[in-house]
């Protein structure tokens, strides 16, 4: 018996089937997670182009923006993107930037911070070009100066992606964090400041999960 035992094989390819296994699993499992983050890039890499681009054409109306105008923009923006959870995961932030030339020299000394406005609960996210409430100085991509009087509305949309396979991304040192940003020259050729509205909610805190 011991002798047909050893000569047995039927159970050799089961066996190694079993011990790959969990490799295989790992493999497919953390195939898709790259798979989401590539398309989370994708979302928030276009979402921030559109409402910056949105945010510019606005702006540099006749009338300009209400706060009611961007309130709504930004709000249906949370809602109305399958495959990002902004609301409690993710972060938007529209920053108005514009060149400032406090002495009339021709020469622009700094870019300042005019209005700042977020809306989703993840306020871990950083602001890149500066939290309005601690600074008016704005950190605008590869140190861009605006020329004087020159506006830049700056969009920021961050989320955090929740992985299944929480101790893959840990071993692998892969971020989680998913950030892109864009920003569209207002088209007229004035600032214009954000118009208030009547019993309209001011989202201006970057510390807050509402922003006010």
């Amino acid at each position: 018996m011991l002798r047909r035992l050893r000569k047995d094989t039927r159970g050799v390819a089961f066996i190694e089937f079993a011990l790959s296994l969990p490799l295989l699993m790992i493999l497919m499992t953390g195939g898709i997670e790259m798979g989401n983050l590539v398309l989370i890039k994708i979302r928030t890499e276009r979402l921030a182009r559109t409402l910056s681009d949105m945010v510019a054409r606005e702006s540099g109306t006749l009338d300009g923006m209400s706060e009611r105008e961007l309130n709504d923009v930004l709000f249906a923006a949370v809602r109305n993107n399958p495959g990002l959870s902004l609301d409690k995961d993710g972060r938007i932030v529209v920053t108005a930037v514009l060149g400032v030339d406090a002495n009339n020299d021709g020469v622009p000394e700094r870019n300042a911070i005019q209005w700042q406005r977020f809306v989703g609960k993840y306020t871990a996210a950083p602001v890149a070009v500066g939290c309005w409430k601690t600074t008016t100085a704005a950190e605008l991509p590869r140190a861009r100066q605006l020329v004087a009087n020159e506006p830049i509305y700056h969009v920021q949309v961050t989320q955090k992606y929740q992985p299944l396979l929480v101790v893959l991304f840990d071993a692998m040192k892969v971020p989680t964090e998913v950030t892109d940003s864009a920003m569209f020259r207002g088209r007229g050729s004035n600032f214009r400041p954000l118009m208030t509205s009547l019993n309209e909610p001011v989202h201006d805190k970057c510390d807050t999960p509402d922003g006010i």
